[in-house]
Formats: structure tokens, C-alpha cells, sequence
């Protein structure tokens, strides 16, 4: 698990959390354990969240994570 921060939320599927070496996303469904309509539901910008790794995407220079899975 990581501790990372929000900086950015955009649009209603995908939040960017900033990394050390690598941005990253989450997407809505890897939220929260129930159905969220709004990210803005259960996240702020600036604001530090527990997350996972799910996947690195190397070629496309992406992570994917996930804060359900961290909880």
C-alpha cells in the first residue's frame, strides 16, 4: 500500500493521483466497496488517500490503482 495524493479529478470515472516517478489513475470503480455516481462523493482534491497497485502498464507509461483495495 501507498499513501498518495489527489491531484486531479478528470472527469466522472478517473481521478489522477500524483506518484513518485509516475502519475497514476483510479478509476470510479475501484473507489469505494459500494456504488459511487461522483467521485467528489468520497474525494477532495489535495487530499491523501491509501492505495494499491493493480497494474503497470510500461509501454504506456501508466499504474492503475485501486483505494477499495487498500482498505
Amino acid at each position: 500500500m501507498y499513501i498518495s495524493q489527489i491531484v486531479w479529478i478528470l472527469n466522472d470515472l478517473n481521478i489522477l493521483l500524483v506518484g513518485v516517478k509516475q502519475d497514476g489513475l483510479v478509476h470510479i470503480s475501484e473507489l469505494a466497496n459500494r456504488f459511487v455516481s461522483d467521485p467528489a462523493e468520497i474525494v477532495k482534491l489535495h487530499q491523501h488517500v491509501k492505495v494499491k497497485v493493480l497494474e503497470v502498464d510500461i509501454a504506456r507509461k501508466r499504474i492503475a490503482f485501486s483505494m477499495k483495495q487498500a482498505e
